[in-house]
């Protein structure tokens, strides 16, 4: 569906009537560039965001979403176009780096998860974090404008495919233990990225190292007191997103749970990270 977007400067913005899975990307993308009239006038405001989906997950797994990928943002973006590499419309935490220390201050003092997000302060991020109290969803922004299908495909199955993988740990203070074991960078790629996406990444210069330069910045945010919602919540220990009207920006866009005895801490000094040389 198509409708004029006025912060495109006389554009227009194509979005999906309903969610699709993973497997109908192609179809989706097919269809398309199949309808959108020709020929295409690429914008340098112009850009492709994916919306995925959290509802109905483990809140700390999404913390591991959150943290995996900003471990990995600045590779990943590598391999979008110059222009929005930094873009003031997606910007990278490593130069909006109050988002880390806000999701850290986040969770250790409001009852509901990631409510301090709701507003749109925090929305020009790579990683768009106010969607979640709004549609349950962690929003892509970083994508330039284009019609290349398979690069489309190569960054949202990719990331897609990462997230599945970061959810396999328990909380990001395991993803992080397994970091520091982890003997070389390659070795991480494989293990979280083995698709296109993380073939690319392998091919940029120096990876290793800004890698090792993530893990260490992150690591104050990944050594929280993740039993703060086991202890909130019933069942067997997941707190679940309650289903609300999309665009309501109420704090109760989520359950929250009960009040926990859990006072906030002083995050711990960053660990300094070094893989092997491989390369």
């Amino acid at each position: 569906m198509g409708h004029q977007d006025n912060s495109l400067r006389n554009g227009y913005e194509y979005t999906l009537d309903a969610p699709i899975t993973i497997d109908q990307l192609d179809w989706a993308l097919n269809r398309l560039f199949t309808d959108v009239p020709r020929p295409l006038r690429w914008s340098q405001r112009t850009s492709i965001h994916c919306h995925f989906n959290m509802l109905n997950k483990d809140i700390v797994k999404i913390y591991n979403n959150i943290l995996g990928f900003w471990v990995l943002e600045d590779l990943i973006l590598e391999q979008c176009a110059p222009h929005r590499r930094g873009n003031l419309f997606a910007l990278p935490w490593k130069l909006a780096d109050n988002q880390v220390t806000t999701l850290v201050e986040d969770y250790n003092k409001r009852r509901t998860p990631f409510a301090t997000f709701h507003t749109d302060r925090y929305k020009y991020a790579s990683m768009n974090l106010c969607n979640l109290t709004r549609f349950g969803t962690l929003e892509f922004r970083a994508l330039e404008g284009t019609d290349d299908k398979n690069k489309i495909m190569m960054f949202f199955q990719g990331i897609h495919e990462l997230f599945g993988n970061l959810e396999k740990f328990k909380n990001p203070a395991e993803l992080f233990d397994w970091f520091y074991k982890t003997k070389n960078a390659d070795e991480v790629i494989d293990r979280l990225l083995p698709n296109k996406l993380g073939e690319k990444i392998k091919t940029v210069k120096s990876y290793q190292d800004k890698m090792q330069e993530s893990i260490t910045e992150l690591s104050y945010a990944a050594y929280l007191d993740w039993t703060k919602y086991e202890k909130a919540s019933t069942g067997e220990g997941e707190i679940e997103f309650m289903r609300n009207n999309l665009g309501d920006r109420a704090e109760g866009a989520f359950a929250a749970p009960p009040l926990v005895n859990a006072a906030a801490q002083e995050p711990p000094i960053r660990r300094p990270v070094r893989f092997a040389q491989v390369r």
